[in-house]
């Protein structure tokens, strides 16, 4: 029996529901006899396909409802308040595939469209056989009181869903061994690259960099090289002078050292949005170009022989030949490219893997059209914002995928990569190792175990 149809199996199981009785601590102020409203700070899980984050307080008599937070499924838990004592129930936890079978599977004729328009249009004929290098963005932000980020206590939200623990354990990104052991894991199940993200402060500092200084500090880093994405998608405008001493800290901290990735012998720096880059730069009056052959003033005098800038945009009319970049990813897409594909709703947001999987490859081809020279082919392993606050469109949340799901989008980027050799190189990134806020992971947690990274391994091949 294959993953997915053992999930479906459960599925099936945990649609019959259940009951589970737990003693909540009483409001005293509101039940000095033990009596009374129910304070909920836990997770609960029915099986393998309900999982549930529950922060609230009940009054006696009360419920409440909490959505399921496992990828791949719906349904939710309750919990009901009496006299200081919560009973929990579950309903209909389906997972997603299976729900939108049963109704027609709207996103299923989306894949189907998209998949034969794939099938049918032009593709590189004499693949040669060769290696895929793939990689993965690495989120930095899980380190307490870390500068520059938003939450100070970051895992302190994700402790709620109990279903995203990593294997680890809610761990400091700098702490003993903990980047020693993602890089065993990256170079095990074949991830050549990590990518961390890296922000820059207005008044000239990194932010975040917790992670990627741990990376340097490891005397082996098991063969895994790394490169950084400038998450530049910040209202703060950036001065000429600004942009040159981000460039000179690139330089020396990082572009020489021998394990950092590089494309064509030059060190390559991912932009998150080279939309907000061109804006940046038009309103100090220069361009995105001005812009590169600036950096590479700058690298070329130490011995850089020039920077591989990789800009990420979804944009239909962006200038992807006049822009200087070398080449073009991204970090996440939502939705297709093409309108015709678009699902009828606002934002074209996906609301299954399935959707996501077919707005992926719908934009694969679209950028193969526009002409974008190297394109590093993104692929992600799903989208569940919850944990951050949730998404616009609250069943956007419903992406994210399953091992099975996730094997498959995989299979589809790698026929892709063998079909465009000279577009792709072969080169791919994965969003993302621990977005666990954003519900973009792969790795391994308490839940799950290693069923992603097997994944990667068994498409693409171990290191």
């Amino acid at each position: 029996m294959n993953d997915f149809a053992a999930r479906l199996i459960l599925a099936a199981m945990a649609a019959i529901g259940g009951t589970h009785t737990t003693t909540a601590a009483a409001d005293d102020a509101a039940a000095p006899t033990g009596k009374g409203s129910c304070r909920l700070h836990e997770s609960k899980s029915f099986g393998d396909a309900c999982y549930a984050a529950a922060n609230a307080r009940l009054a006696d008599g009360g419920n409440a409802q909490f959505p399921n937070t496992r990828p791949g499924y719906r349904g939710s838990i309750t919990a009901s308040c009496s006299n200081g004592t919560v009973t929990w129930t579950a309903g209909e936890c389906a997972s997603i595939s299976k729900a939108l079978a049963k109704a027609g599977d709207a996103a299923a004729a989306v894949a189907r469209s998209s998949t034969a328009t794939a099938a049918a249009s032009p593709v590189e004929a004499g693949a040669p056989s060769g290696s895929y290098r793939i990689g993965t963005y690495y989120f930095p932000g899980w380190k307490s009181n870390q500068l520059g980020n938003a939450r100070k206590q970051p895992w302190d939200v994700l402790k709620l869903y109990t279903d995203r623990e990593p294997k680890l354990g809610w761990y400091s990104e700098d702490g003993p061994g903990v980047m020693d052991q993602q890089l065993r894991w990256m170079r095990d199940y074949g991830i050549d690259y990590v990518v961390f993200d890296f922000l820059w402060s207005g008044d000239n500092r990194p932010l975040l960099t917790a992670g990627i200084d741990a990376y340097l500090r490891l005397p082996d880093r098991r063969g895994v090289q790394f490169s950084v994405l400038w998450t530049n998608h910040t209202r703060y405008t950036f001065s000429k002078a600004q942009f040159e001493t981000l460039f000179t800290f690139w330089a020396t901290q990082y572009f020489k050292h021998p394990d950092y990735l590089k494309i064509d012998g030059k060190p390559a720096v991912f932009i998150f949005s080279a939309e907000t880059l061109d804006a940046n730069a038009r309103a100090i009056g220069m361009t995105s170009q001005d812009l590169i052959a600036l950096a590479e003033t700058i690298a070329k005098p130490m011995g850089i022989p020039g920077i591989a800038f990789i800009g990420a945009s979804t944009g239909s009319r962006y200038n992807y030949a006049g822009s200087g970049y070398q080449g073009f990813s991204a970090y996440n897409y939502h939705s297709p490219a093409a309108a015709a594909l678009a699902p009828a709703r606002p934002g074209n947001l996906s609301r299954s893997f399935v959707e996501l999987d077919a707005a992926y490859q719908d934009q694969w081809s679209s950028m193969r059209d526009k002409g974008v020279g190297l394109y590093v082919l993104p692929m992600t392993s799903g989208w569940d914002k919850r944990p951050w606050g949730g998404s616009k469109d609250p069943l956007h949340d419903d992406s994210r995928s399953t091992p099975a799901e996730f094997r498959d989008h995989l299979l589809a980027a790698r026929r892709f990569m063998d079909g465009n050799p000279t577009l792709t190189r072969r080169l791919g990134v994965i969003c993302c190792w621990n977005e666990f806020g954003e519900g973009s992971f792969i790795e391994p947690t308490k839940v799950d175990g290693m069923k992603y990274l097997e994944q990667i391994r068994d498409v693409f091949g171990a290191k």
